[in-house]
């Protein structure tokens, strides 16, 4: 991979990192308790089971190298790491 292959796909995570911190409310509201597939700024998919998104990305043949995949709680729900 070149350098600017690969500089290109950390400002893409980084667009799409962004991207969920900035709408979280929103994101909640509209994907609560489930999965979210992002790129740069925008969702591309969602689910409810983390192996559900998976077999979606592959169906769709997206590069897993360009994506962020988060779990989004519900409105309310606390998770802690």
């Amino acid at each position: 991979m070149t350098d600017q292959k690969l500089l290109q796909e950390f400002r893409s995570l980084e667009a799409g990192s962004m991207f969920i911190s900035e709408n979280f409310l929103t994101l909640q509201k509209d994907f609560g308790n489930q999965f979210i597939v992002v790129n740069d700024s925008s969702v591309l998919d969602s689910a409810e089971s983390f192996q559900e998104i998976l077999k979606k990305l592959e169906e769709r043949k997206i590069n897993h190298s360009e994506i962020i995949i988060q779990f989004i709680p519900k409105v309310g729900q606390i998770i802690l790491y």
